[in-house]
């Protein structure tokens, strides 16, 4: 099975490496400030300049979600990097379970992606007897256009998709 179809078969997906997710987690202490001080140099030009390309709020770096792992933030918390180095299928499935429940909450229309950084020691099985108790399903035909980056769900009332 190629790179391209890792956990499409419904299984975990492999860990991390564990050089990666150190790399990522210690050196974000030096690219976060770093990329601060840049964000108020850009914000210092855009205001001499005349606000042009102004810098405002993004939101979503994590923060405001709720999320205590930290969603799909760049900055990685302590929390998702235990559960990347070392989280067992409980601990993956606790941390599936809340984030779809939430996802379903906030539903309004179409469908709803959750990123591997949720489900990755679970797998796309996983994610599915999730999410069936709560009247979704997986749509695999867009799960494996996402690459196995992201499942897609969608309601069961939706239909099936051949």
């Amino acid at each position: 099975m190629g790179s391209r179809t890792w956990g499409l078969d419904g299984g975990p997906l492999p860990r991390r490496s564990r050089l990666g997710l150190r790399c990522q987690y210690y050196l974000q202490w030096i690219y976060l400030p770093v990329g601060l001080v840049l964000m108020a140099v850009a914000a210092v030009l855009a205001a001499v300049g005349g606000g042009a390309g102004g810098v405002g709020p993004a939101g979503g770096a994590g923060g405001g979600s709720g999320d205590p792992y930290g969603g799909d933030s760049l900055f990685l918390k302590r929390r998702q990097y235990l559960l990347e180095l070392n989280g067992t299928a409980q601990e993956w499935t606790c941390r599936a379970d809340s984030v779809l429940r939430a996802a379903v909450r906030r539903y309004h229309e179409g469908s709803v992606t959750l990123p591997v950084t949720v489900y990755r020691g679970i797998g796309v099985k996983g994610v599915a007897a999730l999410a069936e108790p709560l009247g979704w399903r997986v749509d695999f035909g867009r799960t494996r256009y996402e690459g196995g980056k992201a499942v897609v769900l969608v309601p069961v009332s939706a239909g099936r998709v051949a």
